[in-house]
């Protein structure tokens, strides 16, 4: 009776260890495909500049000559890290679940060398309150790019400037995911009563130093002065320009518009520059001709 109970304990045991081989591959399996559908999700996403430029490219897009992220992605990190722990808590397989994803996600960040204190407060504390942002130069990939980022990140709501056709081929064309963006043209025909709406106020404000009510009519068409007219009647919280436009042309609306704060007669730019050592802030005086000449 023993030797004839004696293998079928073996068998028994045999059993339990297969089932548990299988059931181990079933989640080891789950945690792969965790991975390939970030790897997926991510290549269908717009391709840093950082990444285009490493790879000598003008713009990578989903198709077939870039189907997977490319090894020097730096998204790829906290991407596909994050995805795998959540399969790997979900299937039971992970020994440290992870309770505080932000925190993670930092960590992860940290290894790349990518971590700045000043970047997380500043994104942080846009997260925390969203504004309403204005992008005066709408038509070109670069700042759509960014856009993208602040859209996808909830970093702000972000409004478009510019011609409305003109910016959703540029969209299209580079495969990227701004439904539900407003995009605004000053010139489009439905926009005329609000740019008479704001050429009387410019107007009010300008028309002792020699502008008439036909010059504020067409300069209100402006992107860089419509967008500071919009921030200056509480339409908008932020104008960001000076891309593809000269300085002074770029400050001086928000000066003849917005102006500045009582008791303030001087008006500087200043430039915040990252470095290994820690953030520099570069101030210059290019705004005090445009401030004088406001």
């Amino acid at each position: 009776a023993r030797n004839f109970l004696f293998p079928k304990k073996l068998a028994v045991q045999a059993d339990a260890n297969n089932l548990k081989q299988v059931e181990h591959q079933k989640r080891a399996l789950k945690n792969k495909l965790a991975a390939v559908r970030a790897l997926a999700d991510l290549a269908k996403k717009p391709v840093p500049d950082i990444v285009n430029m490493t790879y000598n490219q003008k713009n990578l897009t989903f198709g077939h000559n870039y189907i997977i992220p490319k090894p020097m992605d730096p998204r790829l990190i906290t991407a596909v890290a994050p995805a795998v722990a959540k399969a790997a808590m979900d299937s039971g397989m992970a020994m440290h679940p992870i309770t505080n994803w932000e925190e993670y996600e930092q960590t992860l960040i940290k290894r790349l060398g990518l971590d700045n204190q000043l970047t997380k407060a500043l994104i942080n504390k846009a997260k925390a309150n969203p504004k309403k942002v204005i992008f005066s130069d709408a038509e070109n990939l670069t700042v759509l790019k960014a856009v993208q980022q602040v859209w996808d990140e909830d970093i702000a709501e972000p409004i478009l400037l510019g011609n409305v056709a003109r910016i959703k081929a540029i969209i299209e064309e580079n495969s990227l995911d701004l439904e539900g963006v407003t995009i605004i043209d000053p010139n489009a025909p439905e926009m005329q009563a609000k740019v008479e709406k704001y050429a009387e106020l410019f107007f009010a404000k300008r028309k002792r130093k020699g502008v008439n009510r036909f010059e504020a009519s067409n300069t209100m068409r402006r992107r860089n002065y419509f967008g500071a007219m919009m921030v200056e009647t509480g339409e908008a919280d932020c104008l960001i320009s000076g891309l593809t436009r000269a300085y002074p042309e770029t400050i001086r609306p928000a000066l003849q518009i917005i102006g500045v704060e009582s008791g303030i007669h001087k008006v500087a730019g200043m430039y915040i520059l990252l470095t290994k050592k820690g953030p520099l802030f570069l101030s210059d005086h290019l705004g005090l001709a445009a401030s004088t000449a406001a």
